[in-house]
């Protein structure tokens, strides 16, 4: 570990008594924020776990499944990590270029989660078009990876410069200890109601739910239902008559342009004896 001497020549000095042993997969994959750094670790026992910085020790913040997903990227000494507070939450970016993700730590709630970037033209996801970050005149500015324009991350707009912001929730799976037959008459999500547009897309906002009854291999078709108009405060987001399963993961996605706020969740269901 090196430390801040002051020196006008060489200032950085190696801090006598000190050794980390965990090091850094990508030049670029370290941010600094809440006084203290986060980064994309690597050693000659591995790498692909992300570390925080406690005093002198290195403290886990990824969790098994986060390892899973960026321990199988084909790179990661290409990652790009910036960080960023807003509204209480101190954000930690990772971008993985090569594999084309975006993964989010949130230093004030210990959780994680994964920014996409949704392509109309294709319909697919890929990472996040923000690259870099800066602070200035009030706003969060991030630099697109791509074409080198400059957003504003600001929690007041839901598009993507125009484009499709999709908001999805997976669930854990659900089943009965036994693994018994469930009969599911209906799932309910809340959100915040009554958020929809005066005009154009989203004065009906649709909430769309698929599920998958085999472990999220494959997906049931999509149905939607709508969380509200402007002014209809105590819609219900509600889908009857949702089959039968043994084990089953769901899906709720938001694509309109309203603001999109997910409360809690719950279902009604009968176990079966076989």
């Amino acid at each position: 570990m090196f430390e801040n001497t002051g020196n006008a020549d060489f200032p950085l000095q190696r801090s006598g008594g000190v050794f980390i042993e965990q090091g850094c997969a990508s030049t670029h994959g370290i941010a600094k924020i809440d006084n203290t750094v986060f980064w994309i670790g690597g050693n000659k026992a591995g790498s692909g776990i992300v570390w925080r910085l406690d005093g002198t020790r290195p403290v886990r913040v990824s969790t098994h499944a986060i390892e899973f997903a960026i321990q199988n990227y084909s790179t990661l000494s290409d990652c790009i990590a910036y960080a960023y507070q807003q509204e209480g939450h101190s954000f930690v970016v990772f971008a993985f270029p090569t594999a084309g993700a975006t993964w989010v730590y949130d230093a004030s709630t210990n959780l994680w989660h994964e920014r996409s970037y949704l392509n109309p033209a294709t319909g697919t996801y890929g990472r996040h078009r923000s690259n870099c970050h800066a602070f200035f005149g009030g706003l969060h500015v991030v630099g697109d990876w791509e074409n080198g324009n400059l957003y504003a991350l600001d929690l007041d707009y839901f598009t993507d410069n125009g484009d499709p912001l999709a908001r999805i929730r997976v669930s854990p799976h659900v089943f009965d200890g036994d693994y018994r037959r469930v009969i599911e008459s209906r799932f309910q999500v809340d959100f915040e109601a009554g958020v929809g547009t005066q005009t154009g897309q989203g004065v009906d906002p649709q909430a769309l739910y698929d599920h998958s009854d085999d472990g999220g291999h494959t997906w049931k078709p999509t149905r939607s239902t709508s969380i509200g108009r402007a002014g209809q405060y105590s819609k219900r987001a509600i889908w009857r008559r949702n089959g039968m399963f043994r084990d089953r993961v769901r899906r709720v996605t938001v694509t309109d342009p309203v603001r999109v706020i997910f409360i809690g969740a719950s279902a009604d269901l009968q176990v079966l004896e076989s």
